[in-house]
């Protein structure tokens, strides 16, 4: 039985991996002209682990020598701007919000681009999520993903944590993000626009459920209440 349900950020709840590819971009034009993001970069970002990985590779692929730091910081902060809401993330969290299902965001995310990112829907979070951990800079993550930390200290963190990581159900968009909620030992759903490579296929074979959108997810296959008619 489900008791608790934990949401990966990026990707998962909002559309910020578009934005970082649309931003990555830009940058790729501005300072290669003629040249677009190619397909490494593209498949790469769903599953980065810094922004200062993603302008390493920019710079190897294009022979660029942007400041690492200095871009990676443009990339974090640019692609929180104007987010929306992934597709039927409101209606699931509306919907385990009325049914009394307590939900908390595991990030690999550092706290201030979590914040920023959050600042385009405040009432939304503020009112359906218990809480956030931010892996990359919370001092109880010993382990950024693909550990389990995050998810273990987000359900430790619960007023009433779940007696068990079996009812304790996770949304992860990226293969980094998966391989840590599997780890964790919790129910565990895929939900990528994005390709499955061949190479990760021994991984998804793993997940409980493999979908596109979460408007594509069913309650009731993991026992919670069924949407309204």
């Amino acid at each position: 039985m489900i008791t608790h349900v934990l949401f990966d950020f990026d990707g998962t709840l909002v559309n910020s991996i578009d934005r970082i590819i649309e931003e990555v971009d830009q940058i790729i034009q501005k300072h290669s002209p003629n040249s677009r993001i190619n397909k490494k970069i593209r498949d790469y970002i769903p599953n980065l682990t810094s922004f200062q990985n993603i302008v390493a590779l920019v710079n190897s692929d294009f022979n660029l020598s942007l400041n690492l730091d200095e871009y990676a910081e443009k990339i974090g902060h640019d692609s929180r701007i104007n987010l929306k809401l992934m597709p039927g993330v409101e209606k699931l969290v509306q919907h385990l919000y009325k049914n009394n299902i307590p939900m908390a965001v595991a990030t690999g995310a550092g706290s201030v681009n979590y914040n920023l990112g959050v600042s385009n829907f405040p009432e939304f979070f503020a009112k359906h999520f218990s809480h956030s951990v931010c892996a990359y800079d919370d001092p109880d993550v010993k382990n950024r993903k693909p550990a389990p930390d995050c998810y273990l200290i987000a359900c430790q963190r619960f007023a009433k944590p779940p007696s068990d990581m079996k009812n304790v159900l996770i949304f992860e968009d990226s293969f980094t993000g998966l391989k840590g909620a599997i780890a964790s030992g919790g129910k565990t759903v895929y939900v990528s626009k994005f390709d499955r490579p061949s190479d990760q296929r021994e991984l998804l074979d793993k997940t409980d459920l493999d979908i596109e959108t979460l408007d594509q997810f069913k309650p009731e296959d993991f026992g919670l209440p069924p949407y309204e008619q």
